[in-house]
């Protein structure tokens, strides 16, 4: 358990510095943010995605009850697999939409463990 709970944790202090990051912007002016702040989203993407996979590998039945994991996942995913940066609109949109889900969820999980 004390695994699962690592990365649960690993996986909200990611998404939080997303949010923060993410937050201040509306999309046309995160497609106008520096590189920088870009570079920072998609390195805390990355981490958030691994987190989330290395979890879903510890235990994939509690996984697969988490809001917006596979989505967290697949955008981590798409970040790797991508030859330039990663589209703004993906990033902007997931962490808006879908970001805030996860989170609550990954600080239920861990008010409770």
């Amino acid at each position: 358990m004390e695994a699962v709970t690592a990365r649960l944790q690993a996986g909200l202090v990611a998404s939080q510095k997303i949010s923060d990051l993410i937050s201040e912007f509306s999309l046309g002016e995160y497609e106008l943010a520096s590189w920088e702040t870009k570079n920072t989203v998609e390195e805390e993407y990355q981490a958030l995605a691994g987190s989330m996979q290395e979890l879903r590998e510890l235990d994939p039945d509690f996984a697969e009850r988490i809001p917006g994991l596979a989505e967290a996942v697949g955008v981590g995913r798409h970040i790797s697999g991508a030859e330039l940066e990663a589209e703004d609109e993906i990033l902007w949109r997931s962490a808006a939409e879908e970001l805030p889900q996860l989170q609550q969820a990954l600080l239920q999980l861990l008010m409770h463990s």
